[in-house]
């Protein structure tokens, strides 16, 4: 079940299972389903499309992903069906609407915040990132990656090495690690839930991260990973640890190599005070990106040469601080930068 699994392994094609409904109102996803197929191959999860998904069925092992695209405004009795079946035929569930206008994008907000709460954030109301005319729709970029977050979760083929962190490792690097959570926690830093994003250190042992799905704020402690190499020709991470480390790692782990004075990385979704906010102009600008991928690492190695210290933020994702800085003056930027957004 999707509210007990803790990633200590990556889910095989089997366990990791979406099933894809699409209702083409707009006539704009004729190449969805071959997408999602070439993603789900490439990714390792298991794809079916189907013209009604059922109400129950004995939930196996992994996680079972509904992925409805209604491509028509929010509807309240989608919402409550989709929301019968957790539990019941379906771990998670994300649904993809399209609104008429700005208005009626802004309108459904209320309603989705309700329902985000009322399944414990299991099932996933994705925000438009695409205009057709007056029409906010989702991209079919960003339905395929929410398929690949829901189901198998990582990009990487994981190696681990060990369950347990090198000793000491934790103690010097727990600081940080509570400093960063005192400002997510603060400053709600966050879209879904405190689990967005990732917290990650760069040692002599390697990168110290959180692993995927591990709450920020408050953190818990006993879900520090060390990604200890990557190799980019296999795409296997090598780590020691509880479980998975962050999706996020591999750019990071590349970033790195290509700039070892860079140490201190932390990665937020706060949609509404930084990615989504048009008055926060700060920070270096990426379009859409796939996350979890040794370009994007490549790419920020690029726009952060020859500084101590950068904020990229990546359209429809969420946004990295990245700093050299003694810890005071990385915490001392972190805080002038987060006083500086007008939600």
């Amino acid at each position: 079940m999707a509210d007990s699994y803790d990633y200590a392994t990556k889910l095989t094609r089997e366990e990791a299972a979406v099933d894809l409904v699409v209702h083409d109102r707009l006539g704009v996803r004729d190449r969805l389903v071959e997408l999602a197929g070439e993603a789900a191959r490439r990714y390792g999860f298991s794809l079916t499309r189907l013209s009604r998904p059922p109400t129950s069925r004995e939930l196996a092992r992994g996680l079972h992903h509904l992925m409805t695209v209604w491509d028509g405004p929010l509807d309240e009795a989608l919402l409550d069906a989709t929301s019968g079946r957790l539990g019941e035929a379906y771990d998670t569930a994300s649904i993809a609407f399209a609104y008429p206008d700005a208005r009626a994008s802004r309108e459904a907000i209320p309603a989705i915040d309700a329902v985000k709460r009322a399944t414990h954030d299991r099932l996933n109301i994705i925000r438009p990132d695409l205009t057709l005319g007056e029409t906010f729709l989702v991209s079919n970029f960003k339905i395929i990656d929410a398929m690949i977050a829901e189901s198998v979760r990582v990009r990487y083929e994981p190696h681990q090495a060990g369950t347990e962190l090198p000793p000491g490792l934790r103690d010097r690097v727990l600081p940080f690690f509570r400093a960063a959570s005192d400002r997510i926690k603060a400053g709600q830093l966050w879209h879904r839930g405190p689990g967005d994003g990732c917290i990650a250190v760069r040692t002599d042992e390697g990168l110290v991260v959180t692993a995927t799905r591990t709450c920020k704020a408050p953190l818990d402690e006993s879900r520090l990973v060390l990604v200890e190499r990557y190799d980019e020709a296999s795409n296997v991470l090598t780590f020691r640890g509880p479980a998975l480390p962050s999706a996020d790692s591999v750019e990071l782990f590349v970033l790195t190599e290509r700039l070892p004075h860079m140490w201190a990385f932390i990665h937020t979704h706060a949609s509404r005070q930084i990615t989504r906010n048009p008055e926060f102009e700060r920070g270096f600008r990426l379009g859409r990106r796939p996350c979890g991928e040794p370009a994007l690492g490549h790419e920020m190695a690029g726009l952060l040469r020859g500084r101590g210290h950068g904020l990229i933020v990546i359209e429809e994702h969420g946004e990295i601080f990245i700093g050299s800085q003694p810890p005071t003056e990385y915490f001392a930027w972190l805080d002038e930068t987060l006083a500086a957004t007008h939600p």
